[in-house]
């Protein structure tokens, strides 16, 4: 319950804070509190953000919990760090231009320019708010998230399968799979761990005929983490 709470504190908090810095950017580089077409930007964001966080605040707290979790020091690596700076300063300089067209008259965009604009905003945030349904792993940051921890969890109950039943085919091959996967995407550089996938695959060749296309798959599959492997060691000079 602590927890929850905390989470909401800081997702509404975290909103609060987002609206005053875009309210400063948009009427302090205006110049005038008068901008009606940043008031309207405004409530179309912030109508579409509260709707998008309440609907995660009931329905799927871990993902809100990743989304609140943003911006160029939620990073961990420097090139991310760097690649996040850079998206926060266009999205600064999306708010901060159109206001200073404002302010010293550029231009002068007509009212369906504005209305349209305002309705590809909305549309936008529904986009967003499909791709939240169909991907709960969605994040503010570039990270694996919890994928590694799944892949090492599915392993270990192939292998506990495999306990109660040794002569379980399926279970080998998935179990060579799923440590390709783990080195493949780099949660493991243990070679150990390839050499028990190739013990289970010459086990299944003992069962399965050579032609079938499971045993096959698994197979290219281990000789692509085993190149993937090699490609990490540092090569050495004789």
């Amino acid at each position: 319950m602590g927890d929850m709470t905390n989470l909401n504190a800081r997702a509404w908090l975290g909103l609060i804070f987002l609206f005053a810095v875009m309210g400063l950017l948009l009427f302090v580089s205006a110049g005038s509190i008068h901008y009606w077409q940043a008031c309207a930007y405004l409530a179309v964001f912030f109508a579409a953000s509260l709707l998008i966080t309440l609907y995660l605040r009931g329905h799927d707290p871990e993902l809100l919990a990743r989304r609140v979790r943003s911006g160029p020091t939620a990073e961990k690596e420097v090139a991310e760090r760097i690649i996040m700076s850079f998206t926060a300063i266009g999205f600064v300089a999306l708010l901060t231009v159109p206001a200073l067209d404002y302010r010293f008259g550029w231009s002068e965009a007509p009212l369906p320019v504005v209305i349209g604009g305002d309705a590809l905003v909305a549309a936008g945030f529904y986009v967003i708010f499909v791709v939240y349904k169909a991907n709960t792993f969605a994040s503010a940051t570039i990270e694996v998230g919890s994928c590694a921890y799944d892949i090492h969890k599915a392993r270990k109950t192939f292998e506990r399968a495999l306990e109660l039943d040794p002569d379980f085919v399926a279970a080998r091959i998935q179990r060579a799979i799923t440590i390709v996967i783990e080195i493949g995407n780099g949660y493991s550089n243990d070679p150990n761990l390839l050499y028990q996938a190739e013990e289970e695959i010459h086990r299944v060749e003992k069962v399965l005929p050579s032609s079938d296309g499971f045993l096959l798959t698994a197979q290219a599959a281990v000789y692509l983490a085993q190149g993937r492997l090699d490609r990490r060691r540092p090569m050495s000079i004789c």
